[in-house]
């Protein structure tokens, strides 16, 4: 995974899965005009809304059908922690269709 310490303050962040607690705090604090993102399992979205609830910029949206629910170019930066997909092809495009094209 990126470096945090790399991040801009105001990037928007997408992860593909549930990092641990702690790295996600440590995004949530870095992104400090920014955004972070995290798609993942319904049950895992519960637990990360608990432990992150203080945090403004943090969402936690369940993951479905490979999909992405946000417009083309949103994020700056994406990082798929899962890395294997049903439909790898689909996800790669979907990650790219989100991501900036500058980065």
């Amino acid at each position: 995974m990126q470096d945090p310490d790399s991040l801009s303050p105001d990037d928007r962040v997408l992860l593909l899965g549930a990092p641990e607690a702690s790295v996600a705090l440590r995004l949530a604090g870095r992104l400090s005009r920014g955004l972070l993102v995290i798609l993942c399992g319904a049950e895992e979205v519960a637990a990360g809304r608990q432990i992150m609830r203080d945090a403004d910029n943090v969402m936690f949206v369940p993951l479905e059908d490979n999909l992405i629910p946000w417009r083309d170019g949103f994020f700056t930066v994406v990082v798929d922690l899962r890395g294997q997909w049903p439909n790898a092809a689909a996800m790669e495009r979907e990650i790219a269709r989100v991501k900036t094209a500058s980065n």
